[in-house]
């Protein structure tokens, strides 16, 4: 699963759970422009979130990332 798949399934998972923007926001400790800038990634697939962006965002929805290498 590369960066655009991960940040695909964790914005479902916001929208499941029912979480806005501006909480996710809220709990990653940035604006709600910067989530609106990492989700907005995802139409455009210009710039690959960090994946410290995507472990904050998990966690902003009450998930964990886990990278595993084998």
């Amino acid at each position: 699963m590369d960066e655009y798949e991960t940040l695909g399934r964790l914005l479902d998972i916001r929208r499941e759970t029912g979480l806005t923007r501006g909480e996710v926001a809220r709990r990653m400790g940035v604006s709600v422009g910067g989530v609106a800038s990492v989700e907005a990634a995802l139409r455009s697939m210009r710039q690959a979130p960090s994946l410290r962006v995507l472990q904050l965002y998990a966690e902003a929805c009450g998930r964990r990332l886990v990278i595993r290498l084998e």
